[in-house]
């Protein structure tokens, strides 16, 4: 926003106001006191509080413009200030540059991290084992929450809500990650650690195509739109820039909806545990998550199956329930998840040849 300059009044006409304002109350006070006109009369006006108080008043910005005509003082101020100002809007306008390439930085080390899973041999573990992929996995979240922790302070347009949205999709990724590494952990068959690793594959190139680009512009439209904001230009590009970062948002939500519709078919809850107990515990589960759906601003604690959920949880023998510790998904979900993405992608294929967008 651009900042008037401070305009002074001539040191003359501070001068003349002075006298003139002076003169009037003097003839004032020489009538209210029934005084003859006369130096003695002025002497004793001068000794007065109202000729102190108004004349030191004036004096005050008299001397400022004594000070702005020969230093020009307050000239120098105003600079001092709009260069304060651009620092500070180049500083945000670094702060979310930075930002934004830690978020990218961030998603490419999942992506790198995923690759290197579905590539991985087990006959060549000389550099790099799977046990030490499996670490960086573990470090990757905390060093992920940092940068998450970013976006409420430099993207204050961005919702809580929204970065839920971003969320949901590396979490499908990183989940997608440590399950697949524990399959090919404990599996001994070549031929079904390549298909886990396919599995992979696919969630990780349709992820890609459903986030990599617009996360970034997500982002960057928010950038965008925010300088735009705090330099008060309500033009028709920040009305354009918001719609673009809302059709953006509307298209990752409703990926996202498909998504835990997906999920809700299958039963993730303590994934690698079999037998009839733990099926008891899944109805259970199921149960309170329908409630939950039915009572939003509920507590799971407050669901009427909570007790018979938590003892049929710790019947499960405690070994089982260690080791589904560390694996979010199933092997099934994990398939059924590739699977969708797949022919959604196939489907997206088939509409973008006959509209000219491949």
């Amino acid at each position: 926003m651009e900042q008037k300059p401070v305009r002074f009044i001539s040191v003359s006409t501070w001068l003349i106001i002075i006298i003139f304002v002076n003169l009037l109350l003097f003839l004032f006070y020489l009538t209210a006191a029934k005084l003859p006109f006369s130096g003695a009369a002025f002497w004793t006006y001068m000794e007065t509080d109202v000729f102190k108080l108004v004349t030191g008043s004036l004096i005050i910005p008299l001397l400022f413009s004594i000070l702005e005509k020969r230093y020009k003082f307050m000239e120098n101020i105003q600079k001092q200030r709009e260069e304060k100002q651009k620092e500070n809007e180049q500083r945000r306008r670094n702060s979310r540059q930075e930002a934004i390439k830690d978020t990218l930085n961030m998603w490419q080390e999942l992506y790198n991290l995923t690759s290197e899973i579905i590539f991985f041999n087990k006959k060549q573990q000389e550099k790099r084992t799977l046990h030490d992929i499996i670490m960086d996995l573990n470090r990757y979240s905390s060093t992920a929450e940092h940068i998450v922790n970013k976006w409420a302070h430099q993207f204050p347009n961005l919702k809580p809500e929204d970065h839920d949205v971003f969320l949901y999709f590396i979490n499908l990724i990183y989940h997608a990650d440590q399950t697949a590494a524990y399959y090919i952990l404990e599996e001994g068959s070549e031929e079904e650690i390549k298909i886990i690793q396919n599995v992979l594959f696919q969630i990780q190139d349709q992820v890609k195509t459903i986030l990599n680009h617009t996360i970034a512009d997500i982002f960057k439209y928010s950038a965008r739109y925010l300088e735009l904001q705090e330099n008060h230009e309500d033009t028709p590009e920040a009305a354009k820039t918001l719609k673009k970062i809302n059709n953006y948002m509307d298209t990752l939500k409703s990926w996202r909806e498909a998504l835990k519709t997906l999920d809700e078919k299958h039963d993730n809850f303590l994934s690698t545990a079999q037998g009839p107990q733990v099926e008891e515990v899944r109805k259970t589960a199921k149960k309170i998550q329908q409630w939950l759906r039915d009572n939003k601003s509920k507590f799971i604690y407050e669901s009427p199956d909570f007790s018979t959920l938590e003892k049929q949880y710790y019947d499960v023998p405690l070994k089982e329930r260690m080791a589904i510790i560390r694996i979010p998904y199933t092997r099934d979900y994990l398939m059924a998840l590739a699977d969708w993405l797949s022919f959604e992608s196939a489907s997206k294929y088939l509409y973008d040849r006959v509209h000219d967008r491949w």
